[in-house]
Order: structure tokens, then sequence, then C-alpha cells
């Protein structure tokens, strides 16, 4: 009894699940949204030893994304000490925080990496119980989530809830902000894609169901884009299976992706204002997201070829230590959400970060180790679709749509997401079978 409860301790879903668990404690000690803590420090401080393990046996097994990722941590060190030495208001501090920083996803995969290399089951079996681990925390935080839409505005831990555009309140669930919440309803709503894909199972379409209603009640519209992705998925997926799908289950898929949506869509006058601001907000209008991208391309620019260094853009130590006087120079300060006074919004947005801080060598490597292991998945999965790809495309969906208002890469939540998708990278280049059948 004791080998299986600690084997069962030992496999990746158990990190997964712990970590989850965790995060979603969180909001027993804020009193904002949004709130940091340092649980995820914590947390990955204590695996730090088995990660290192873990990295050092499986690095050239990832392949060229691991390679990049080294060469933007090369030029963002070289850039921060060539900042540190030419400029004077810039202190020590804020590089070396914002590169300890960007190894906290690296940290995580180390772990996962680790407990793999340990475990006897197969890359589709780790990934299935991942992915069973995430639909369970997220049906956890399930019965808080519809407590907080029908609540008189405040979250169970008293945090005050915005207003939604759709119904009653915007629901938060366990966790601290609406980003949380949208993420795991995404990240849940791929797992259950996942599960049902290789188990063929009806109730995972109703936990499908379930995570496209929170995530339209949790008013994030750019998780809600990764919808289009899994639309595909399925139906690629479910083209490419010998064992066709019941009629019935059929049906559940065709309402649950597309009638309910266009249901909405039309009579849902409310979520059609919300996904018109939306566009507003990332496409048209002149605000802090969209000048974080403007002048991070314009800071590459002028700090050819390396960048500005770690710690002076779009980054927690350039709010946090300090007031980088990169955004006095380029003009952010003039944006709502962008003062010294008020700076929430300067870490709006993932990729801005690398390319100012790394500039156009660094962050380019950086984007183009994401785009690899994604572009990988995808190659595989046209191949030989199973459990470790589909789930894997689904991730870097998330990740890349993630990145256009969210400091994904570095957030509680994001560095997971991170980790998982260069997790789902190693797996698949391991994985020597097809989809398992009725796991």
């Amino acid at each position: 009894m004791y080998s299986i409860k600690k084997s069962a301790i030992q496999q990746p879903a158990s990190l997964i699940f712990v970590y989850l668990l965790g995060l979603s404690f969180t909001v027993l000690f804020v009193d904002r949204p949004g709130q940091s803590t340092l649980i995820d420090e914590l947390f990955l401080l204590a695996m730090f030893p088995v990660a290192l393990i873990g990295i050092f046996r499986s690095y050239f097994s990832i392949g060229l994304p691991a390679k990049l990722i080294v060469v933007y941590f090369v030029v963002a060190a070289i850039s921060s000490v060539i900042s540190l030495v030419v400029r004077d208001d810039i202190p020590f501090a804020a590089p070396i925080m914002g590169l300890v920083l960007d190894t906290k996803f690296i940290i995580m995969l180390g772990a996962l990496l680790y407990l793999v290399q340990r475990s006897e089951k197969t890359s589709d079996e780790i990934m299935i119980d991942i992915c069973k681990a995430i639909v369970l925390i997220a049906l956890i935080n399930s019965a808080f989530f519809l407590r907080d839409v029908f609540s008189s505005g405040t979250s169970l831990a008293g945090i005050r809830l915005g207003a939604s555009n759709i119904y009653g309140y915007i629901p938060i669930g366990l966790f601290s902000h609406k980003l949380y919440t949208a993420a795991l309803s995404s990240m849940a709503l791929a797992a259950a894609v996942t599960l049902y894909l290789t188990s063929k199972k009806t109730r995972f379409l109703f936990a499908i169901a379930l995570f496209v209603l929170f995530l339209i009640l949790s008013s994030s519209m750019k998780e809600l884009g990764v919808l289009a992705g899994i639309i595909f998925i399925v139906a690629r997926s479910l083209n490419n299976q010998k064992n066709k799908v019941s009629g019935g289950s059929k049906s559940l898929i065709f309402i649950g992706f597309f009638i309910v949506p266009a249901f909405a869509f039309i009579f849902g006058s409310d979520l059609e204002r919300l996904v018109t601001n939306r566009v507003d907000v990332y496409l048209l209008e002149e605000n802090a997201r969209a000048a974080l991208h403007i002048k991070s391309a314009e800071i590459a620019t002028d700090y050819f070829p390396l960048g500005s260094g770690a710690g002076t853009f779009s980054s927690q130590p350039s709010r946090s230590i300090y007031f980088s006087p990169l955004y006095y120079e380029y003009g952010m300060t003039f944006f709502y959400g962008a003062s010294e006074e008020q700076s929430s919004f300067l870490m709006d947005a993932g990729w801005p970060k690398f390319i100012a801080e790394a500039g156009w060598i660094g962050g380019g490597a950086y984007f183009l180790a994401y785009f690899i292991a994604a572009l990988t998945l995808v190659i595989s999965f046209f191949k030989n679709p199973n459990a470790v790809n589909v789930f894997g495309i689904m991730i870097s969906l998330l990740v890349f749509s993630s990145a256009l208002g969210s400091a994904v890469f570095t957030g509680d939540i994001g560095l997971m997401m991170c980790a998982l998708l260069f997790f789902c990278r190693y797996l698949d280049k391991k994985h020597t079978g097809g989809m398992p059948k009725n796991n």
C-alpha cells in the first residue's frame, strides 16, 4: 500500500494538482484582486534541487527550443551588465530579480521532467493523468465560481467582485483574480477535450460544456479565442479516429460548440458589447497594452542588438524595485495604468518584456523557442494524433493568446502553462503509440 501511494505522489500529475491547489488557496491571504503572494516562489524553491536534475538529464531531449531559451538568457545577462555599467539609474537588484523570475517556468519544467523520468507510465498515460488533475481542480473551483456569479458582489474571501457585462458579477472562485479562473477554465477545457478524444466517454462532453460556460462568464475574451483551435482539433481528431463517436455524442458536440455560442452572440447583446470592447482594446485603441508592444520594438531598435537589459521594461522589477526611467523616456506614462502612481498595466502583455530587455536577438530567440515547440506539436498531430500533442496544441494556443494581454510567462498560473507546453514537446518526442483506447 505504501509503495502505491508513494508512486502516485511521484507522478507529474500530482505536482500539477498540488501546485494548482496551492494557488487556489491564495485567495485566503489576499484582500484585493490580483494581489501577489509568495506561494509559487516557495513551491518552486522547494522543487529547485530535483528541477536541476530533471533539466540536466533532459536538456538535449527538448531540442532546439531549449537552446533558444539559453540564447535568450545569455543575451539578457550580457545586456544587463552593459546597462548597469552605462547607466547609473538602474539598481543592481533589478536585472538579477528579472532573470530569476524568468527561470520560474524552467524550474517547474525541470520538476516535471524529473518525475517523468522516474515514472513507468507511457507518455499518453502521464498526459491523461495530468488532464484529470486539471479537470478535478477546475471542478472543485466550480462551486465557488457559481457562488460568485449569484453573489451580492464579494467573493468567499471578501474580495470585491467586478461587475460583469454578461450576468451579475465576474466570478473568481477560489482564486484572487478573474484571470486565474479564466486560465484554469481554459486549461480544464483543453484537458476535457483531450480526455474525451482518448476515451469517448460522454461525461467529458458535459465537462467541456461546463468549462465553455465558465469562460464566457469570466469575461476574459482572449481565452475564448482558444475555442476556435479546440473546434479544429476536435474535428480533425474525430476525422482520424477509426471508432466514430455515437450520434448522441455528435449532437452534444454540435450543440456545445456551435449552437450555444451562436445563440449567445445573436441574442446576448451584453456579450456582443463585451466582444466589441475587447477587439477595440486589443487592436484599435491607443492604450497601455498596445503601447507596450510599440515601445518595446522602439527600445529593441534603439538598444540594438542586445536590448535594454533585464528588469528595465514591462517586468516586475521595473515597477516594484524602482520605476524604470524607460517608461518616461518612451512616453509610457501618458497612458492610464502606466504611471508611477498607477502601474498595474505595465505588465499587461507578454512579449514586450523580452523584445525590449533582450533585443531582437534575445527576444526573437525566446519567441522562436515557443513557436518551434508549438509547431512541432502541430506537425506531430497531423502525422499521429495522440493525447500529448492534442493537449499540447491547445496549451500552445492558450499561451500565445494569453500573451496578448497578460504576463503569462512569469505569472503564477501562466508559468505552469509554459512549462506544460515544453513538457508536451518532450513527451511527444518520446511517444511511440497513437491514441490509447478507452482509458
